[in-house]
């Protein structure tokens, strides 16, 4: 039998051969390295448990080797590895990489084993590793040997000073700089009502526990990079602290629950999880010996030990499989506490078994690689790594089917398709039987040699059968009405198109359907119609606030007219003469239907662009209404009003029609060009313009621009929390403002005054586009400095130990500063000047419908910051996709 030595050489001569044969080859290179992977942890686990190298490779201990290096902080990886490892092989492969993705992901863990080797065993494997075709940004190359750098700097001598505070960590992305392992750490203040736009990013070589909250020494550095001085943070230190509300409340899903405080046996805890780098399911998972030892000292440091009880509490239940065990376990696995809160029952609501989790998280008891807990979406990653998958191929099946639903707008997937999960008629008829009787439109249907999801196809069909029944009959005498109005004069249309689109918009039936490209008017058109119908009572719905808005400041609030979120409307209803429904294709088949069924009107407005950014949620109702509907219920708004720049419209128009002639208009037009350090570039104070990003990580993230872009700003900067301010910073204002209703979602301001009190903070802002009175500033909360600026007063807070209630709104700030943001924050806004930056790590995250959105926000000037190559696989994959089968399969199943 081979040893461990032999075996570890075996694998390493195998690796090691590929990465020299097939540099080239990175797929296949890929599929090689990963086929040997398995039996690399498993032998290291062995010599780690061991320390003996000629230990049998095929010793039976391997079960107590992998529960050793679980055990240990810094062998904690190889455990993590494995879990990866047990998901790609499979067949399941998390967001569907391919050996390619995998490897990339993985090659921090052969780094690590590697190193691991090593230093403690003095082994050498992996000669070549550094040859792996990583194929790294040259840019990117230098920023992160600045950033190493930093790092090691502060590493010797920590001079400079620090700060700490708690935060949730979101993303943790390794960067290797010259055999190095370092960490791009991104995070946010662990308080219940941070967002996105929140988020921070620092660098460490520290490995971090990102489960819960942690404690993060901070320190602020600076690099150069792009001819430009860059702000960066560097993390010295990190410990895991979990917030006391968050015991609290996991307290509270078996019962009343005290106050829990940060005590000493609070503080054995937090050590313990730090030095183990354990969360808290891997405590209740503890060996008994392990568990006792670890409750013993809790009790010398508290007698009293309420995080103690509640520890045994919960793992006593979890043994047992109680019913809500799987529901502990994630919330153990990944505790935040908006996620524990949405858990737990309301007041005479009951509760499962002898919980009080939610009933409407027992889908995810009973099915969670397929269903979701109250109001969270687990990541399948957690899922894997808190529940484990044996025995729940059937759930996999259907989450792969949901999948192609959710993400490709697939209704029916090839049964071909999923030919790796073996049988396919067999396991769908286990999922179906292991189905909660609650959900039935959940059950699988295999027909015409396609699979698809019961309530998907269902809602498909009830959505186009409805409009196709409003589209039936027109209302009567109502063109000559329409005429009359507008020979009056009383509000004069200028268009053509438009007054011939009102004029025929219910002649012959009583859904309109308004499609248009981005600039054509589409608001506008929403505007004249509700003009016309002044008397009538008019709803105006829209998916996201920001939309909502827009609606409200396009169209113009008034008595008989009321604007809400999709979310907000679907459960409650209503009724109303005529509902608007704007920005359609971001709306869900769900979503509509609910609000279809539990609304009562007499007409109905669909606006939106099939070519613009997509539901989240499956949503391919708005493009099939199209091919359904008679030609007299839909309109077409081709006029663009958003510029006058014939160079853009051609550009616009052959993006949008997919056209080969994209690269001739972007080099006619020079709108391309490699990313280099004029994006960091900015017009005076007053220029209308701004950077669109996909990630907000990375150097050439939100965050990074807006960082660099900041820094040439040469007011003094004010700290407050986390974020710096300056005097001339552009903002926008986000959902959570409590200003409304004169500042709204996505309201753009500059920033025209800061007061740093300690106690509370005071900003100046000078709202661009708008114009108001005293009477309204005051109405809405706000000082009022001039017709243009307003003062507002954000709190500051003094911990986060407690539960996050309204009151803490007052202490968030309402606004991000806005060098540069997202393409989704950006959609229904537009700019004189539009950069939009696109790196290689993102491209493949860049499709047709975001590239549009995105260069459509422009209304002068477009410049796009991506690589040839970029640039190239970008355009290629816009190339019209394969006609979709869904209406032809749908009508042959369903009476439409």
């Amino acid at each position: 039998m081979a040893t461990v030595i032999e075996e570890i050489a075996a694998i390493d001569e195998v690796i090691s051969n590929n990465i020299a044969e097939l540099s080239m080859n990175r797929g296949l290179l890929s599929q090689n390295a990963l086929a040997q992977a398995r039996n690399l942890v498993d032998q290291v686990s062995l010599l780690a448990f061991t320390g003996d190298k000629t230990t049998d490779s095929n010793w039976g201990g391997l079960h107590k080797a992998k529960k050793y290096v679980a055990g240990r902080g810094d062998l904690k990886f190889l455990h993590k590895f494995y879990g990866h490892l047990d998901i790609s092989a499979s067949h399941y492969t998390v967001d569907g990489d391919g050996a390619e993705r995998l490897m990339l992901k993985y090659y921090e863990y052969l780094l690590r084993i590697k190193q691991y080797l090593w230093s403690a065993h003095q082994i050498e494997i992996f000669h070549n590793l550094s040859d792996f075709p990583l194929d790294l940004d040259p840019a990117l190359t230098e920023y992160h040997q600045k950033i190493a750098e930093r790092v090691l700097e502060d590493k010797l001598n920590p001079r400079l000073p620090s700060r700490s505070s708690n935060f949730y960590i979101h993303k943790i992305v390794p960067i290797f700089v010259g055999g190095r392992i370092m960490y791009e750490v991104t995070f946010t203040p662990a308080v219940g009502w941070s967002s996105k736009f929140d988020r921070l990013i620092a660098f460490t070589d520290l490995e971090i526990l990102d489960n819960h909250a942690v404690d993060l020494e901070l320190v602020d550095h600076e690099i150069g990079v792009l001819k430009q001085k860059m702000p960066i943070r560097v993390i010295r230190a990190w410990s895991v602290s979990v917030r006391p509300c968050e015991f609290e409340n996991l307290g509270r899903l078996f019962g009343d629950m005290e106050r829990i405080r940060r005590s000493k046996d609070y503080r054995v805890l937090m050590s313990y999880m730090t030095r183990y780098h354990y969360c808290l399911l891997d405590i209740i998972d503890l060996s008994d010996h392990d568990f006792a030892e670890l409750m013993d000292r809790m009790t010398e440091a508290s007698s009293t030990s309420r995080i103690r009880d509640l520890l045994v509490q919960v793992r006593t239940y979890c043994r047992r499989k109680e019913v809500g065990t799987n529901v502990i376990r994630y919330l153990l696995f990944r505790a935040r506490n908006e996620w524990i809160k949405r858990q737990k029952t309301s007041w005479g609501e009951e509760g499962l078994g002898d919980t009080r989790i939610r009933r409407k998280s027992y889908s995810f008891e009973k099915m969670p690689f397929y269903a979701s807990l109250a109001e969270h979406n687990p990541p399948l990653a957690d899922v894997f790594a808190s529940v484990g998958f044996q025995g729940r191929e059937h759930e996999m099946l259907a989450r792969r089917i949901r999948s192609n639903v959710e993400q490709r707008a697939s209704l029916y997937t090839p049964i071909a398709e999923l030919a790796s999960f073996g049988d396919v008629e067999r396991l769908s008829r286990l999922y179906n039987a292991r189905l909660p009787n609650s959900h039935p439109g959940r059950t699988l249907i295999l027909d015409k040699g396609h699979v698809c999801i019961q309530e998907y196809e269902e809602t498909s069909a009830r959505i186009l059968n409805r409009l196709d029944e409003l589209s039936c009959s027109g209302v009567q005498g109502y063109t000559a009405s329409v005429d009359a109005w507008l020979d009056s004069g009383v509000y004069p249309i200028g268009d053509e198109v438009k007054r011939s689109a009102i004029r025929e918009l219910f002649s012959q039936s009583k859904v309109a359907l308004i499609y248009g490209a981005a600039g054509t008017g589409k608001s506008t058109m929403i505007k004249h119609v509700s003009e016309y119908f002044a008397d009538s009572n008019k709803l105006y719905l829209a998916q996201t606030h920001p939309a909502v808005d827009n609606l409200r400041h396009r169209v113009g609030v008034g008595t008989n007219r009321e604007f809400r979120t999709i979310a907000s409307h679907k459960n409650q209803g209503g009724s109303c003469d005529i509902l608007f429904i704007d920005e359609c294709s971001t709306v869900s088949n769900e979503d509509l239907i609910k609000v279809l069924e539990k609304t009562s009107f007499d007409l109905l407005v669909l606006v939106g662009d099939v070519y613009q950014i997509r539901s989240i949620k499956f949503g391919n109702w708005f493009s099939l209404a199209r091919q359904v509907i008679p030609p007299t219920s839909i309109f077409e708004l081709t006029k663009p009003f958003r510029t006058t720049d014939k160079n853009l419209l051609m550009f616009w128009d052959a993006v949008r029609h997919r056209e080969d002639n994209i690269e001739e208009f972007m080099a006619r037009s020079r709108y391309s060009t490699k990313l280099n350090e004029s994006i960091f570039e900015r017009g005076d104070e007053s220029s209308d313009e701004i950077i669109l990003c996909l990630n907000y990580d990375g150097l050439y993230g939100i965050n990074n621009i807006n960082g660099f872009l900041q820094s040439t700003n040469q007011n003094p900067p004010v700290v407050w929390g986390q974020q710096t301010y300056k005097v001339g910073d552009p903002v926008l204002f986000n959902e959570l403002s409590l200003y409304r209703p004169l500042i709204y979602n996505n309201l753009k301001g500059v920033l025209a005054g800061i007061e740093d009190y300690g106690s509370h903070i005071d900003f100046t802002v000078r709202l661009l586009g708008k114009i108001f009175t005293e009477e309204e500033a005051e109405e809405s909360g706000l000082e009022f400095i001039d017709s243009q600026t307003v003062k507002l007063t954000v709190l500051h807070r003094a911990n986060n130990d407690e539960d996050d209630t309204d009151e803490h709104k007052t202490s968030v700030v309402p606004f991000q500063v806005a060098y540069a943001v997202s393409i989704h924050k950006a959609q229904g806004l537009e700019y004189d000047y539009v950069r939009l930056v696109i790196t290689d790590s993102n491209e493949d995250q860049i499709t047709h419908n975001i590239f549009y959105t995105a260069i459509t926000r422009s209304k002068s000037r477009l410049k796009i910051y991506w690589s040839a190559e970029a640039q190239r696989r970008i355009i290629d994959s816009f190339q019209e996709q394969p006609k979709n089968k869904d209406l032809g399969l749908l009508k042959a199943r369903q009476k439409i």
